[in-house]
């Protein structure tokens, strides 16, 4: 449906898939992009990290032009108030992110 719009070039307003996109200016009249690009599938498994990191920190240079959908922030809002209202339990990240890297030192 989306291909067919695309085609048309028409806004993703235009489309019912739109509802996380809707006030931005997006517009579906550039090609449609191949996924996964050509050779990515031939890459080791690392590489691919590799590649999908660049992506990342190609996005992060300007973090205001991507996108965040509405339904992302529906959902820290809900979590933060289940926190505030004590409904779940929380550890501080230098905890966690200890606790994270020790599995993944014990993994490898």
């Amino acid at each position: 449906m989306l291909v067919k719009a695309a085609a048309a070039g028409t806004t993703l307003q235009d489309t019912p898939a739109d509802a996380c996109l809707s006030g931005r200016r997006y517009t579906w009249n550039m090609a449609v992009p191949i996924l996964p690009p050509p050779g990515f599938d031939e890459l080791s498994a690392d590489e691919k990290l590799d590649y999908i990191q660049g992506l990342w920190e190609h996005f992060s240079v300007h973090p205001e032009e991507v996108p965040t959908p509405n339904w992302h922030r529906e959902i820290v809002a809900e979590r933060l108030a289940a926190h505030r209202r004590g409904e779940v339990s929380s550890r501080p990240w230098p905890e966690v992110r200890e606790e994270l890297l020790a599995r993944l030192h014990a993994a490898r």
